[in-house]
């Protein structure tokens, strides 16, 4: 590490401070990478049972439902951008 460069270096990015690390994954614990898993997964259920619901006519739980996993996708966006 050099003292132009700061701490950025230590975490292996050849790029500079905040135009690179690789993926932030790659920072996150076991247990959040396998939270965002899980949130991914309930995001596709709560889309698959919205249009179900909506088919069957419950139109506002449906709408609620996509909404909801609207929300989860922008979480886990926002935890892995």
């Amino acid at each position: 590490m050099t003292a132009t460069h700061g701490a950025w270096q230590d975490r292996g990015s050849t790029r500079g401070p905040g135009l690179g690390m690789a993926s932030q994954m790659d920072n996150l614990p076991t247990a959040g990478s396998t939270t965002l898993a899980i949130l991914m997964l309930a995001a596709f259920a709560l889309t698959w049972g919205g249009v179900r619901l909506i088919r069957r006519g419950e139109r506002q739980k449906g709408v609620l439902m996509i909404v909801c996993a609207v929300v989860a996708l922008g979480n886990v966006l926002i935890w892995t951008v």
